[in-house]
């Protein structure tokens, strides 16, 4: 077996290779993100965390053609954690029409991550029929 790390350095004939992968880990974990309608106006955004580490907070933030994006509120984190840990947001400014969220998650340093982009159709219209 041959292992080749980086460009120039070569291993042949090995039995065990360990890394340290603690100093790649990404800071904040999310293992979920869902958005839900709750009703005429209002979606549920919710998300779960594996794993924090120095979490400052979130921004969350809405688009309707999922290219320009505004904010639309802030949830705190939880600093540093290695249980699961959910969160919710309330927008309850949505329009009827489809929507895309996503989080932008800030380390207490300053530094930054997106999360996935999630969206939401429609509103039915059966449903708007009372």
């Amino acid at each position: 077996m041959t292992i080749e790390l980086g460009a120039t350095t070569t291993y042949q004939n090995v039995a065990a290779v360990a890394f340290d992968l603690s100093s790649t880990l990404l800071p904040v974990n999310i293992i979920s993100f869902v958005a839900h309608r709750k009703k005429d106006f209002e979606v549920s955004l919710e998300w779960s965390t594996a794993q924090e580490k120095d979490n400052s907070h979130f921004v969350i933030e809405r688009s309707y053609d999922g290219i320009t994006f505004d904010n639309i509120g802030v949830v705190n984190g939880h600093g540093n954690s290695q249980q699961i840990i959910n969160y919710t947001f309330l927008d309850n400014l949505n329009t009827l029409n489809k929507a895309f969220y996503r989080l932008h998650q800030f380390d207490f340093n300053g530094a930054s991550e997106y999360s996935k982009t999630v969206s939401i159709f429609s509103y039915s219209l059966n449903n708007m029929v009372k």
